[in-house]
């Protein structure tokens, strides 16, 4: 019985899902983006001489590090982001429920949360400065079930120019 009215339940809300009214505002989000401060992830070591600060800039800026970078290798990282995580959460639940242990199941899904909710190959292949606006849009979007980083994959490895994408600053990378 629950799940029959779990089931009417799920019918019900899906009729009334309907996202096809939505509209993705990108000029909106780029003013919110540039309105924004800036942050720089900055700290300091001291000793008898003094303070000394280091820079842990997460980007990598030289044209060597752009260059060695291809498309399909950021295909295969977008296409192990979708599956690493499921192979993780089949290890991890056969783990917990054979050991008793809980904290492997946790631990797993730890781990899928960070593999698979931030976008890896577009911070690979660089978003022009628009690294945390494209994370929280991924986010935010749950990369759409999953579907983003296939279809992101599929279009890297079509690419035959193999530097269309490269420091691409859309959400959605493949739409013109």
């Amino acid at each position: 019985m629950k799940k029959l009215l779990t089931l009417f339940f799920l019918a019900a809300m899906s009729t009334s899902l309907f996202a096809g009214e939505y509209r993705l505002n990108d000029a909106e989000i780029d003013t919110q983006f540039q309105q924004s401060e800036s942050m720089n992830y900055m700290f300091s070591v001291g000793d008898q001489n003094g303070m000394y600060g280091f820079n842990m800039d997460m980007e990598m800026s030289s044209a060597s590090a752009a260059a060695e970078k291809t498309q399909k290798t950021a295909a295969i990282i977008a296409f192990a982001t979708v599956v690493v995580p499921w192979v993780l959460s089949v290890i991890g639940n056969v783990a917990s429920n054979v050991t008793g242990v809980a904290a492997i199941g946790l631990t797993t899904w730890a781990i899928n949360v960070v593999i698979s909710i931030v976008p890896w190959h577009r911070l690979y292949l660089g978003t022009a400065d628009n690294n945390l606006k494209i994370w929280a849009l991924y986010c935010v979007t749950l990369r759409w079930c999953g579907a983003l980083p296939i279809i992101d994959g599929i279009m890297l490895l079509m690419d035959d120019s193999g530097e269309k994408y490269m420091d691409n600053p859309k959400y959605v990378m493949w739409i013109d």
